[in-house]
């Protein structure tokens, strides 16, 4: 009966031991995925036209709405970070606070949408089945991110041109 007990914790240990090799390897092999996915997959991000930098320095949230560059800056490890605190911080930007030049409906819902594509990406699916939601929601951010930009920079060339024929 001895014999038996020492047997199966024998057996007991040796399959734990397996189970962690097995985990450990598997988590390595999703972050060499997803390192893949965020470096080749996702679209190129698009900047803000710097010379209307006098504008976005009176937007004084815009500097945590570009920190979603960091998606596709950081090593894939940090990814549950980046995100974490991207919403930690998207969650206290007001729409109502735009400088004038950018408040315009446009840009309201750009940023709503973006917004609203943060908030509901969940870090905890890196891992788990829904693997492939949680990249269609990664790229779904950077897609906003980049209409945000766009319509930022269209508005802005815009109401310059619009300017420049008044004078």
């Amino acid at each position: 009966m001895k014999f038996y007990k020492i047997l199966c914790f024998i057996f007991i240990l040796s399959s734990c031991d397996t189970n962690q090799k097995e985990y450990n390897q598997s988590i390595e092999i999703d972050f060499k995925k997803l390192n893949s996915f965020v470096r080749d997959s996702l679209p190129s991000i698009i900047e803000l036209d710097e010379n209307f930098s006098d504008v976005y320095e009176k937007w004084d949230n815009l500097s945590l709405i570009n920190s979603v560059k960091n998606i596709k800056l950081s090593d894939p490890r940090q990814l549950n970070y980046n995100l974490t605190a991207l919403k930690n911080d998207i969650i206290k930007i007001n729409d109502k606070q735009l400088p004038g030049k950018l408040d315009f409906p446009q840009v309201i819902g750009r940023f709503r949408v973006l917004k609203t594509d943060i908030l509901k990406i969940s870090t905890e699916n890196i891992f788990t089945e829904n693997y492939d939601t949680f990249k269609l929601h990664l790229r779904d951010i950077i897609i906003s991110y980049n209409a945000l930009n766009n319509t930022i920079n269209v508005i802005l060339s815009k109401s310059e041109s619009e300017n420049l024929d008044l004078n």
